[in-house]
């Protein structure tokens, strides 16, 4: 009906207009109910094309009359929205920026409110002629800048981009980067990604044993040597660059924070080390399998300490204390890339290649119990007999995960738990026991004390590490619900 109100608007003033001069020039004169039946006409004829749901009984009875076609009202759907209160000593700010034509007239708001819901700040800035994007990283920055100033040392940020979640956060995955870098105001959700991935393990599951992964195993090292070298020049590029952020690399928190921050930084390091667990043990077995996998364990260190250590240390220096867990959130700036997108695409690709297999060594545990309880040793591998167990069956423990994995997106927590809880012990613990135990030194011998040494401190630092992971969950729990958008 706007639509026919506006016909009318326009077409009044011709009618009469045309009356006029028709009166005046022609000296032609029509009847008053003429021209008026004329312009309902006319009104109707053009507005036949129009179909608009009427709002009111007045829009109703004008369409009845002209005989215009009408929709129906959608029905109007309720939907409770709620504000959330922040951790106590926390303090929440709620931003939003838009623009009028991205690119257009912009602008940007925010306010700050505590525990008790009182408001303790506010803004609202014109930001000149600018983008959606650069509108709700203004509106963040801006927030962040007016509590600092308001001495807020816990800040809880709350938006609605998805690309500021991304940039801030540094808790994306690289499928939904990809995602991102093409449709920054994307509506994909994040657990919408971990189900995508899900699936594409399930396919990849059907690998029916170990050793037919030996190639993925060997392509999963080159992607991860690979990926890391990139990683690393794309930290050296930009750290030499004016591109990125202020360095800044003092340690931020009170003294609790930082002391329990450090041994879950600890217990995330040693599940990163995880990987020479099962050489490390084995490396302390009699021959020949000791000279073996002590090979296999210098390989396997040399390699974790180009990866992590190369990424690890380049990063800090590029970003300081803004290096964010997942390194290569850190590569966009006010959700503009820092390096260029085609070699976003290509990290981020090899990342997604390169966790494909990792998962699938990861899964032969659980694979190798289903294969006991469920396979027929009798029959071949790919009869039927026990191919359908197996797609099933892992099919099944994929789903479980995945549904897990998609409630609960504690990625970074979880690594603490796991190391805290499982590799601290076996990586460091474990093997020392282990070579006390096979070789026997002399408790007079310096080898067994320092054994005994490392053993008690690491024993000590696995439990600190697993207050401090299970603490931070707790804290992050605070902070999300069931199938979060994080």
């Amino acid at each position: 009906m706007p639509d026919a109100w506006a016909v009318g608007v326009v077409l009044i003033p011709f009618f009469i207009w045309r009356e006029r001069n028709s009166r005046l020039f022609e000296a032609i004169e029509r009847q008053p109910a003429a021209s008026f039946h004329a312009l309902l006409s006319s009104i109707k004829e053009i507005s036949f094309s129009f179909k608009r749901p009427v709002r009111n009984q007045a829009d109703l009875l004008c369409a009845r009359l002209l005989h215009i076609p009408i929709l129906p009202c959608p029905r109007q759907v309720i939907q409770e929205v709620w504000w959330s209160r922040p951790l106590v000593g926390w303090v929440k700010l709620n931003s939003d920026g838009c623009s009028l034509g991205n690119p257009g007239r912009a602008g940007a708001g925010g306010i700050l409110r505590d525990v008790t819901a009182i408001p303790i700040g506010a803004f609202g800035i014109f930001l000149g002629i600018s983008s959606n994007i650069l509108a709700e990283f203004s509106a963040v920055l801006h927030g962040i800048l007016l509590a600092k100033e308001k001495g807020v040392t816990c800040l809880w940020i709350e938006c609605d981009s998805t690309a500021v979640w991304m940039a801030f956060q540094g808790r994306s995955i690289p499928w939904q980067t990809f995602y991102l870098l093409s449709r920054p105001d994307g509506s994909i959700k994040l657990y919408e990604f971990v189900v995508i991935l899900g699936a594409f393990t399930v396919v990849l599951a059907q690998i029916p044993s170990f050793h037919s992964l030996r190639h993925i195993n060997l392509l999963s090292l080159i992607l991860c040597l690979t990926y890391s070298i990139c990683a690393t020049a794309a930290s050296v590029y930009i750290g030499n660059s004016n591109k990125g952020p202020p360095k800044d690399y003092s340690v931020q928190g009170n003294p609790d924070n930082r002391i329990f921050n450090a041994f879950n930084g600890i217990a995330i390091i040693a599940t990163a080390y995880g990987n020479g667990m099962i050489p490390e043990i084995q490396a302390t077995i009699a021959p020949p399998v000791k000279g073996k996998m002590f090979k296999g364990l210098c390989v396997c260190y040399v390699v974790v300490i180009i990866t992590f250590f190369g990424v690890s240390i380049s990063g800090y220096w590029a970003f300081g204390n803004q290096a964010a867990g997942t390194l290569l959130t850190n590569f966009f700036s006010n959700g503009e890339p820092l390096v260029p997108k085609w070699f976003l695409y290509i990290i981020n690709a090899l990342t997604f290649i390169q966790v494909a297999p990792v998962g699938l060594v990861y899964l032969q545990p659980t694979n190798e119990i289903l294969e006991r309880m469920f396979a027929d040793p009798q029959k071949g591998e790919f009869s039927k007999r026990n191919v359908v167990p197996r797609l099933i069956s892992r099919s099944i423990s994929i789903a479980m995960a995945t549904l897990i994995a998609a409630m609960l997106p504690f990625f970074g927590d979880i690594n603490g738990v796991i190391g805290a809880f499982g590799f601290i012990p076996l990586d460091f613990v474990l093997p020392v026991i282990f070579y006390n135990i096979t070789f026997r030194p002399t408790k007079l011998s310096p080898i067994f004390w320092l054994n005994t040494f490392i053993a008690t401190v690491f024993s000590v630092v696995a439990v600190i590490s697993a207050v401090a992971a299970v603490r931070q969950i707790t804290l992050d729990a605070g902070t999300y619900r069931l199938f979060a958008n994080v």
